[in-house]
């Protein structure tokens, strides 16, 4: 599986080779989630900007993975030391307004069945 990263990045790894350079317990729970059946797994992200797209009626959402010294916080950083997301949204539906510059969220993952 190749990782998608942005365009502007110069090192390109697959994820054999990017596990490499991630902390023990990201990996632990990596491989834990196979042996364990989890359904699902919560990311925490921060919301870093909200702008308007410059074609069309959409917002564009950029996330972080939440850093700082609370306790949770650590807990997310140590598994998930990096990520970074972002969403376009339409001006229509009523998530636009949902996301404030700043604010936490919680992401969670689950597998969707195969059709």
């Amino acid at each position: 599986m190749t990782l998608h990263t942005r365009p502007h990045y110069d090192d390109f790894m697959t994820w054999d080779e990017l596990i490499k350079y991630l902390p023990l317990p990201f990996t632990k729970t990596h491989n834990k989630m196979a042996d364990d059946n989890i359904t699902t797994v919560r990311a925490k992200f921060t919301c870093d900007s909200v702008v308007d797209a410059r074609h069309g009626d959409q917002k564009v959402v950029h996330f972080s993975a939440t850093y700082s010294d609370n306790p949770e916080d650590n807990s997310y950083s140590e598994a998930t030391p990096f990520g970074s997301l972002t969403m376009h949204v339409s001006n229509s539906v009523p998530a636009s307004n949902y996301f404030e510059q700043g604010q936490a969220y919680y992401l969670d993952f689950s597998i969707v069945p195969a059709q």
